[in-house]
């Protein structure tokens, strides 16, 4: 499939420490998807485990934001307490405090096929999220 032209545009969060789908298997699709010319954005949150980084955290979301705007799904922000965000909303719901990544300046236009490593803003972050307990997790 990876190899396929005219695959729709993709923004591919990972996590380096995923025990489900392996990150060098999401690497790899991205990888062979980017060279059959798919826009295909890779962002890696270094130390997450399945379901860690991504959208869980303010990093992640701002950039799946702005893939969204990018392509023309949305076009208002969204804010932290919107009910229409079902993420926060069920991080609020569950209290999961999320591990937060440094900031990315994440631009669709210039990173569609880009791999992006993301580190956590802290050490202690990265051992929440490697023993299954730093929120994150749904």
């Amino acid at each position: 499939l990876a190899d396929r032209v005219g695959l729709p545009p993709m923004l591919l969060l990972t996590g380096s420490a995923d025990q489900i789908v392996p990150c060098e298997q999401t690497s790899r699709f991205a990888e062979v998807a980017q060279d059959a010319g798919n826009e295909v954005a890779h962002l890696i949150f270094e130390g997450a485990v399945h379901g860690g980084g991504g959208v869980n955290s303010a990093a992640g979301r701002a950039a799946a934001l702005a893939f969204l705007r990018h392509h023309g799904l949305i076009d208002s922000p969204v804010a932290d307490d919107d009910t229409r965000d079902a993420i926060g909303g069920a991080m609020r719901a569950f209290s999961l405090e999320p591990v937060e990544y440094e900031p990315v300046q994440f631009q669709p236009a210039l990173d569609g096929r880009s791999t992006l490593h993301l580190k956590p803003l802290d050490s202690d972050s990265t051992d929440r999220e490697r023993s299954g307990l730093g929120g994150g997790e749904l």
